[in-house]
């Protein structure tokens, strides 16, 4: 019933919160979320300064009267070094503790410190977590962070300045804490929008990302390079990313399991579009790759989508590439080298490549750029211009030989 509805909620107007985008309203947020556990805790619209970390206990859901008209903002002077929020019980020893933390229709402002070296929002082993039609905004390290949490949701939300220049962050970071990986993770219907970092950090064991909008992000706008697995990213969008230190690509994945790139629009990314490394079970499908390697004076080369094998790295295996449109769509000053690239200092085994469409790249629609790489049970097919014309693919131009050892790629009728 309503009343009962009105029994579970509490305002922090109720232990003094002013709001007023001046008041400092720490201790009275902090008393309000201590009796809203198991409640739901009330912001109504304002700007609410807060200076120390606040605690969230277990079973507790923080409700804005929308991102607009809510905004808990960090003042100032906050200490470099320590989280904005942070869940009650944090004990360390592979569990789940806390549980039910919701966040929604609230802006979170980091107020562009400089030089945070830790999270905005911190959520270490919780159980179903969510992030709700709301913002983070204004940070310079990492907005929201998922440590060792499982059923997690973040659901048309916006991120936006996150970062610093030259520095590594993410508006979403899905990860362990210490044995307990992030698990069942969903980060959907989002926007991402002008950070210096990445739009979302995928380390979980279970991840999807999908149905996003990313426009304007630094160094790889989704990123995974960790054990994880089961990790899905599919039918986003994402243009114009730049490098701040080492890379650019629209999706860069390595060392995972499991791992399904589909129905993705990219372009205009300083680096490759895809970039694959050390992974094993792939499908790289139906995705538009278009004007990527922006960034000349960096990047030796670029592609569309890159495989790599590294020294020392997990095996790479049983990828599948197809139904792919990788295109460059300048008339002169092309800088999309490769369609696609394999480069691996140890075999990759058992490839497709099928079924792509591949238009006016630079040099070649595949380059092998280590004859290490290849191994048996090759096999690239059927792939065409734009136009559906089937094209034969000369050796010479995908730039690879016969290794020593007996292989047994096939190569059939491919575009050079």
């Amino acid at each position: 019933t309503v009343q009962t509805r009105l029994r579970e909620t509490i305002s922090v107007k109720d232990f003094g919160a002013v709001g007023n985008g001046v008041a400092n309203d720490t201790t009275a947020i902090q008393n309000a979320l201590i009796a809203a556990a198991g409640k739901q805790l009330w912001f109504p619209a304002g700007t609410y300064i807060y200076a120390s970390t606040l605690t969230i206990p277990t079973n507790t859901y923080l409700l804005g009267d929308g991102p607009v008209k809510t905004v808990l903002k960090m003042k100032p002077t906050f200490a470099l070094n320590t989280p904005g929020l942070v869940n009650a019980n944090t004990t360390q020893d592979g569990s789940l503790h806390d549980a039910n933390i919701t966040f929604e229709g609230i802006t979170f402002d980091g107020s562009s410190i400089a030089a945070r070296t830790v999270e905005m929002i911190s959520m270490l082993a919780v159980n179903n977590l969510q992030f709700l039609n709301s913002q983070a905004i204004n940070h310079t390290y990492i907005a929201l962070a998922s440590g060792g949490c499982a059923n997690v949701l973040v659901s048309g939300s916006y991120f936006g300045n996150i970062g610093a220049a030259g520095g590594l962050s993410t508006g979403v970071w899905l990860g362990n804490y210490g044995t307990l990986n992030s698990t069942r993770c969903l980060v959907t219907n989002s926007q991402f929008i002008g950070n210096l970092g990445s739009a979302c950090s995928m380390h979980c064991n279970g991840g999807t990302f999908t149905n996003n909008f990313c426009y304007q992000n630094g160094e790889s706008v989704v990123f995974g390079n960790s054990t994880g697995s089961n990790i899905n990213v599919t039918n986003n969008y994402f243009n114009y990313t730049s490098r701040q230190q080492i890379s650019a690509q629209a999706i860069e994945l390595g060392t995972q399991r499991n791992v399904l790139i589909s129905g993705n629009y990219i372009a205009n990314c300083d680096s490759d579009g895809i970039t694959v490394t050390d992974t094993l079970n792939a499908i790289i499908s139906n995705n538009i790759v278009v004007d990527c390697g922006r960034d000349t004076a960096y990047y030796a080369f670029n592609g569309g989508i890159t495989i790599l094998k590294e020294a020392g790295g997990n095996v790479c295996q049983n990828i599948q590439i197809s139904g792919n449109r990788i295109y460059d769509s300048a008339a002169t000053g092309k800088k999309m080298d490769y369609g696609i690239i394999f480069s691996g200092v140890t075999p990759m085994e058992y490839i497709t490549v099928e079924n792509n469409d591949f238009t006016g790249v630079k040099t070649a629609a595949l380059s092998i750029l280590n004859n290490n790489a290849l191994s048996s049970s090759w096999y690239v097919n059927r792939n065409r211009r734009q136009d559906g014309v089937l094209v034969p693919l000369p050796i010479t131009t995908l730039t690879f030989q016969a290794p020593a050892s007996t292989g047994n790629y096939v190569v059939t009728t491919s575009l050079d």
